[in-house]
């Protein structure tokens, strides 16, 4: 075996199979588009995959060490494309997320999940314990995060910039002290509790509930009202970010989650035909083009954020089943493949990928089950849209190229 074939073949299997499988879908939905063939999303997802292969062959070709050098310009440099988005791009959908480039449209927040990875690697990559042995580390990651997710905010995209969370997992593996997660747990509830309810309501439920405590715990008084004080903080945070950032179909989008008469000829009308989808799919699905919600379009965006129901109505919970097993697969073998990297940029790097991969994948089908808020996730490798199929195929090619360094050692 020469050193030009140590890429870990199932995970680029899995990999295929996951692309194809949404190219077939996509093409399914195209059925019913009244254009010729290079005018459908079928074709345009199929010239993206060309690119996407024509990147692992260029990147075949560059040292990986060039991964880890630039990690922190690359970072700059999608900061750089998304301020040009901002200031330049055509808004969509209320969004200035994309470049326009001739035809075709560039998202450069999906890169900057990839670009986010490499420098938070980079500056964890010294330590087994970088937060302990140096804590300004702690301080520049979360600079990292921050700016990463107010710059995708800036551009009207909440979705993306929740991805960022997903950075937990690989920051809690670099011992991140329990005390941030917990943080960041509490910043997501009450962000949705700020929303449903006014400040001066949730203030007043956490300092009643520490005032209940603290009766049942008395020697634990300064601790009790320590945390609620602590959280009342992140609750106006939480209230000025929502009152700023947030445009008014952004809380729509989880109020209808505890009340379906928010924008009943909308959201609400939207997760019921998701719902209606999903139900009718059954155990072994209507069949290949055989969906009457998607064949007929009532499913909004299904050909993006809500492809899933094309898979549960077409090919039902058994089809779901064996899409679900590929991906998880894809998954645990990224997870396995972390594990044996001697180069903790790599380790981390690995980690980052397979968390970001798993929060597309559970939040995208959550939101077409109606137990998520729609924040317009796109499912990877099967949603259409150019930037996230190479942004997605870039973060396997990257980590086929970092393990492959890793195999030259033994």
């Amino acid at each position: 075996m020469t050193r030009h074939d140590t890429y870990n073949k199932k995970i680029l299997i899995l990999y295929l199979l996951l692309v194809c499988f949404g190219l077939l879908n996509l093409y399914d939905l195209d059925q019913w588009a009244n254009v010729d063939i290079f005018h459908t999303r079928f074709f345009k997802q199929c010239i993206w995959f060309v690119i996407s292969l024509t990147c692992f062959l260029f990147l075949h070709f560059i040292p990986a060490e060039f991964i880890n050098i630039f990690a922190y310009q690359s970072f700059f440099f999608s900061l750089v494309l998304i301020l040009v988005s901002i200031i330049f791009g055509r808004a969509v959908a209320g969004h200035h997320a994309w470049i326009h480039i001739g035809s075709f449209t560039l998202q450069p927040g999906e890169f900057l999940k990839i670009t986010c990875a490499m420098a938070i690697s980079a500056l964890l990559e010294y330590s087994d314990k970088p937060f302990a042995k140096k804590p300004s580390t702690l301080i520049y990651t979360f600079i990292v995060l921050g700016v990463s997710a107010v710059s995708i905010l800036l551009q009207g995209d909440l979705g993306s910039a929740m991805v960022f969370s997903s950075f937990l997992i690989p920051l809690y593996i670099c011992n991140l002290p329990f005390v941030f997660i917990f943080h960041a747990i509490a910043f997501v509830l009450l962000f949705i509790l700020n929303i449903i309810f006014p400040f001066n309501f949730v203030a007043v439920c956490i300092f009643t509930l520490a005032i209940i405590l603290s009766f049942f715990y008395k020697k634990y008084f300064k601790q009790i009202f320590t945390i609620a004080l602590d959280l009342s903080l992140i609750a106006f945070v939480n209230n000025y970010v929502i009152n700023h950032f947030l445009h008014q179909y952004h809380k729509d989008r989880i109020k209808v989650l505890f009340d379906e008469s928010v924008d009943k000829l909308g959201l609400s009308w939207n997760i019921l035909q998701s719902k209606i989808a999903i139900s009718n799919g059954g155990f072994f699905g209507r069949g290949f083009g055989a969906g009457t919600q998607t064949k007929y379009n009532f499913i909004p965006a299904q050909q993006t954020d809500f492809i899933f129901c094309t898979i549960a109505e077409e090919y039902g919970f058994i089809g779901f089943l064996i899409y679900a097993s590929i991906f998880l697969f894809l998954l645990f073998e990224l997870l396995d493949t972390a594990e044996r990297q001697k180069y903790r940029f790599n380790k981390i790097f690995i980690y980052s990928v397979a968390s970001i991969l798993f929060f597309h994948f559970s939040v995208n089908i959550a939101m077409a089950c109606g137990v998520f808020p729609v924040v317009g996730i796109p499912l990877p490798f099967m949603s259409y849209g150019g930037s996230s199929l190479l942004s997605f195929s870039l973060m396997i090619f990257l980590t086929l190229k970092l393990d492959a360094k890793n195999s030259k050692m033994f």
